[in-house]
C-alpha cells in the first residue's frame, strides 16, 4: 500500500498478493495527500473486514453469469423507462469476448480495448459512457450487496471517456456526388468481376482519385480485394440518406421487412431496439429508397419487385455488407477524396436535415427518424440558410402561377 504524487495529483494504491487469496489492487487519484491517505485507510479497514468475514466471490463466475445474477435482482428496482434500455446494454456486454472470462479477471486493459473498438465503429462518447455505467452498476452491486472484495475497473476507464459534442456536419452536394461515384464504381467493378468465370485470388479493385475528380490536389488510390459486399455499398449509402435509420438497425434489415405494395418497412418488435432508441414499427419509404432497394432486389419480367419466399425472404437486404465494413468503406472513400470529419452517423443527420429543409413537419420527420422527443430530433436537424430562400422562391412561383 502506498501514497505518492504524480504530476499535480496524489495517487493512493492498495494491493494484496497474500498467499491463498485472490490478488487485489485498486488505485485512486486525489487533489490532496490528506484525501489519498484517508482513502488508503478506508481500504485497509475494508480489506481487513473482508478477511475476517471471508468475503470471496466465486472464482469461476464469468462476467456474463454475474450480469445474469445481477439483472435478476436489480431489474425489479429500476424505473420502467430505463429497464429495457439497460437490458439491451447488459445483453450487449454479454456478447463481448471477455464476457466468458471470470469476472475477477476483468481488467482496465479489457475495457480500454473495448472503448477503442467502439470508437472505431463510430459509437458516440455518450453511448460508450452509458454502457460503462451499466457495468459499473454491476460492480457496485457486487461490492455492496454481495459483499465481494473486488476492484471496479470501470472507474479508471470512465475518466477517459468524454461526453459527445453536438455534431452539425452536413454533406455538401459535391461530397454527395463524389462519394456516390466511388461507391458506384466499386459496385460496377465487383459486378464485372462476378460475371467472370473465375477471379484471380490476388487481384484487387483499384480506384484512383483522378477517376472521380479532376483538380490540383495530389492523386490517391484505394485498393480492395474483390468481395461480394461491394455490390451493396452504393445502395446502402443511398438508403442511409433516405431512410434516416441508425446504422446497426439498417444493416439488420431483411427482405421480409419490405412491403412493396404499401411502400413500408415493417420492423419486427424484437428488432426495434431499446425504448430510448426504438425504431418505428412502420417506416415509410421514399420513392428514391424504393428505387434503391428494387435495384438490390431485382425485378420480375413484368417489372414488379422480385418475389422472395423461404430462405430468400429472410436474407439481409444488404447481403454480406456488414455495418462495420460499410463504415470502413466510407472512411476509405473519404480519405481518397480528401473529405474530412464525416461519419456514417452523419448520414442520419443529413437525412433528417433534408426533410426539414423540404418543409416537412416535426411529426412527419419523427415518423421517419423514430425520435421520441423534439429535443432529441433537433440535434439531428441542421438547416442551411440557403434552404429558406429556396422555400420563399417556390412560394412566390406558386403564387405567381
Amino acid at each position: 500500500m502506498s501514497v505518492y504524487k504524480r504530476g499535480a495529483v496524489w495517487r493512493a494504491e492498495v494491493r494484496s498478493d497474500r498467499s491463498g487469496e485472490k490478488s487485489y489492487r485498486i488505485t485512486r487519484t486525489f487533489d490532496t495527500k490528506t484525501e489519498a491517505l484517508a482513502f488508503q485507510k478506508d481500504q485497509r479497514r475494508e480489506l481487513a473486514e473482508a478477511r475476517r468475514l471471508g468475503r470471496k466471490m466465486p472464482e469461476a463466475l464469468t462476467l456474463s453469469e454475474a450480469l445474469d445474477q445481477w439483472w435478476a435482482v436489480s431489474a425489479k428496482t429500476q424505473a420502467k423507462s430505463y429497464r429495457s434500455t439497460n437490458l439491451y446494454r447488459m445483453q450487449a456486454w454479454q456478447k463481448v469476448y471477455f464476457a466468458k472470462l471470470p469476472m475477477a479477471e476483468l481488467s482496465v486493459q479489457h475495457l480500454e480495448g473495448w472503448v477503442n473498438d467502439e470508437r472505431d465503429r463510430d459509437i458516440s462518447e455518450s453511448t460508450i459512457r452509458n454502457c460503462l455505467y451499466v457495468l459499473r452498476a454491476l460492480f457496485k452491486f457486487a461490492q455492496k450487496k454481495w459483499k465481494w472484495l473486488i476492484a471496479d475497473p470501470t472507474v479508471e476507464v470512465l475518466g477517459d471517456v468524454g461526453n459527445s459534442n453536438k455534431r452539425d456536419r452536413r454533406l455538401s452536394p459535391r461530397e454527395f456526388e463524389q462519394l456516390g461515384a466511388v461507391f458506384s464504381l466499386l459496385r460496377k467493378r465487383q459486378l464485372d468481376a462476378s460475371n467472370k468465370v473465375a477471379i484471380d485470388p490476388n487481384a484487387k479493385i483499384v480506384i484512383a482519385r483522378s477517376e472521380i475528380v479532376q483538380d490540383n490536389l495530389p492523386d490517391r488510390t484505394i485498393e480492395l480485394p474483390f468481395h461480394d459486399s461491394l455490390l451493396y455499398i452504393s445502395g446502402a449509402f443511398q438508403a442511409a440518406l433516405e431512410a434516416a435509420m441508425r446504422r446497426g438497425r439498417m444493416f439488420e434489415m431483411r427482405w421480409n421487412w419490405i412491403e412493396w405494395e404499401t411502400r413500408m418497412i415493417a420492423i419486427p418488435p424484437e428488432q426495434q431496439g431499446p425504448s430510448n432508441k426504438k425504431a418505428p414499427a412502420k417506416l415509410p419509404m421514399s420513392p428514391a429508397l424504393v428505387q434503391a432497394l428494387q435495384e438490390l432486389n431485382g425485378l420480375d419480367a413484368d417489372g414488379s419487385p422480385r418475389c422472395r419466399v423461404g430462405d430468400l425472404a429472410s436474407e439481409p437486404v444488404f447481403g454480406s455488407l456488414a455495418s462495420d465494413r460499410a463504415y470502413r468503406l466510407l472512411r476509405m472513400a473519404c480519405d481518397l477524396l480528401f473529405i474530412k470529419d464525416l461519419h456514417w452517423h452523419d448520414l442520419r443527420h443529413e437525412a433528417c436535415s433534408r426533410l426539414a429543409e423540404q418543409g416537412w413537419t416535426i411529426q412527419q420527420i419523427q415518423m421517419i427518424s423514430g425520435h421520441k422527443t423534439l429535443q432529441s430530433l433537433q440535434r439531428y436537424m441542421h438547416i442551411r440558410p440557403e434552404s429558406i430562400h429556396l422555400l420563399w422562391r417556390e412560394q412566390d412561383q406558386a403564387q405567381a402561377a
